[in-house]
């Protein structure tokens, strides 16, 4: 049986505040699509790639969940970061289908990390 959105949420939200980029990657299907800044990241092992840059882009400073909203199979996670260098705070949307993110969109309220 497949995850459900909310047990997907729960394992993201886990590997993103671990910072462990193989786990963030795992939530991921095969074919998964990750739009952030105009940037299109497609399939598993681009994503995989992405992920492996956000610690030290992160550097030192750690992320904050405002919000977490589940409905059906959508998620929608509000963040901000905290001692980082220059603020930064987002939107992501995620779309879930057999257990697995198919599909995000990354908003920021202003300036990348």
């Amino acid at each position: 049986m497949a995850r459900s959105a909310q047990d997907v949420a729960t394992s993201h939200l886990a590997a993103v505040l671990a910072g462990d980029p193989l786990a963030m990657a795992a939530d991921y299907g095969a074919d998964a699509v990750l739009e952030r800044l105009g940037e299109t990241f497609i399939g598993h092992a681009a994503i995989a790639a992405y992920f492996a840059t956000v610690p030290d882009r992160l550097a030192g400073a750690r992320v904050v969940f405002d919000s977490v909203e589940v409905v059906e199979d959508w998620i929608t996670f509000s963040w901000h970061l905290v001692g980082a260098e220059q603020a930064a705070s987002g939107t992501d949307v995620c779309q879930v289908s057999d257990g697995m993110i198919t599909h995000q969109v990354v908003t920021l309220d202003a300036d990348d990390f």
